[in-house]
């Protein structure tokens, strides 16, 4: 082993003891985010609906003029045919003598009547009544002489055509009775589309939404807009609203491709990787005691809370509350009165019979308390020959050392030995002792 060699070999050792310090250490890299709020986005497909007749007759009724004298053709129905049939055993004189029938055309409620036919009818017999047009109706009346009235001996049938809606979802035909949305389509057609169809028309037809489908739950801002990241391409984000008064948040058109999105490590609030940008928090939980109240005093407490757009913790005004120390509960009510820090009741002096309290300094986990129920007995604390630290290391990274790029980030909180890291104080004693080494080998061949 040359002069040279034995150079390149302690530089390469010196590279080694560098990268195992900055693998230890990694995590001084942070995601830049421009997160404006957790919600629910969407992207859905399109559906097509249509008003259709039913090619046969679905609808037959048959009634006595007694039971029923006024039927309708209205608006959903289409070719109404009527029929007028006169029973066998007519009463006495009649099964000789004629009757008629007067066929009077009105409006659906039976108003604004004009006579358009008068049938004439015997025993055993059926006569045709002309067809009637959508929107209308026929009233009918059977007399005979001396305007007897013969209602309960003649019936009249009606058949006409229905229209429905028809679509088609995941390659199967729907249909529903009416014309008129359902509750269920009103939750799917946009607020501009219509609450019903016309029989013919541009508006016999219109789109729907089906298949919603979750995209993400954060949202960002980008040019003033709402937008979501989805691999690399940023998209609107459309507040659609629907015919039930329902709205959802809808994957909209692509903006423009980026270089990276939010989720990725070291992505900046312009959608760019940001190498040297340290941000404190993406969300409230990475924040002092999670987020949770922190006493200034015995009286006081501020909370953190992550700002979005900067990424810093950022505390908030300093609030009052009855308690933040069980000594002020004793000095105020006496003996038996402890401070109570649990998450629902956090800064209130109550009276405890138990002999364990969430502010007694020990984790009772049998009696409900955990690190989010009671953060100031179950948070992470260490011994005095200890202290809490926290490192960021990255995983699953597309290109890994020394670049450290896409990757993700995992946070860990945890209790170390106070003084020198062990792990690079024995990197560093290997370093000398191979040093030491290769100095007396370079001497044996000089």
């Amino acid at each position: 082993m040359n002069k040279s060699q034995v150079v390149l070999l302690i530089i390469i050792l010196g590279v080694i003891l560098v990268g195992t310090y900055g693998l230890y250490n990694s995590g001084n890299f942070s995601i830049a985010s421009t997160l404006v709020s957790y919600t629910t986005v969407y992207k859905q497909d399109w559906g097509h609906i249509c008003c259709i007749k039913n090619d046969a007759y679905d609808i037959q009724l048959t009634k006595f003029l007694d039971q029923q004298d006024l039927f309708k053709c209205d608006d959903y129905t289409d070719e109404c045919e009527f029929s007028i049939s006169a029973i066998k055993n007519m009463p006495l004189g009649y099964s000789v003598l004629p009757f008629n029938v007067a066929i009077n055309k009105c409006d659906l409620n039976g108003k604004n009547c004009n006579q358009v036919s008068v049938q004439s009818m015997k025993p055993d017999f059926t006569a045709a009544a002309p067809k009637l047009d959508v929107g209308y109706s026929y009233k009918f009346a059977a007399t005979g002489i001396y305007n007897t009235n013969l209602n309960s001996y003649v019936s009249v049938k009606k058949q006409a055509k229905s229209f429905y809606i028809q679509g088609q979802e995941d390659g199967k035909i729907f249909v529903q009775e009416s014309c008129v949305l359902s509750s269920e389509l009103k939750g799917k057609v946009p607020s501009d589309g219509l609450n019903e169809l016309s029989k013919t028309g541009t508006n016999k037809c219109q789109n729907y939404m089906i298949g919603f489908k979750q995209v993400d739950t954060k949202t960002y801002t980008d040019n003033g807009k709402e937008v979501v990241c989805q691999a690399r391409q940023i998209y609107e984000v459309d507040n659609e609203k629907f015919k039930d008064g329902t709205t959802k948040k809808i994957q909209g058109n692509l903006i423009r491709g980026v270089t990276c999105c939010p989720t990725e490590a070291n992505c900046g609030t312009d959608f760019e990787f940001q190498v040297n940008n340290k941000r404190q928090c993406s969300i409230n939980s990475e924040c002092p005691n999670g987020g949770n109240p922190i006493a200034t005093d015995a009286t006081h407490y501020v909370k953190y809370s992550c700002d979005y757009d900067s990424g810093n913790c950022e505390a908030s005004q300093s609030q009052f509350v009855e308690c933040t120390l069980t000594a002020e509960c004793l000095r105020k009510y006496g003996e038996g009165s402890v401070c109570d820090l649990s998450y629902a009741n956090w800064g209130k002096c109550i009276k405890s019979t138990k002999p364990n309290y969430c502010g007694d300094g020990a984790c009772n986990e049998l009696d409900g308390e955990n690190k989010q129920t009671c953060p100031d007995d179950c948070a992470l604390k260490c011994s005095e020959d200890q202290i809490l630290r926290t490192t960021t290391t990255k995983e699953n990274c597309f290109i890994g050392f020394p670049f450290y790029w896409g990757c993700k980030e995992v946070t860990k909180t945890e209790c170390v030995m106070k003084g020198w890291n062990w792990i690079l104080i024995i990197a560093i004693a290997l370093l000398i002792l191979v040093i030491i080494l290769l100095f007396f080998v370079w001497k044996k061949y000089s």
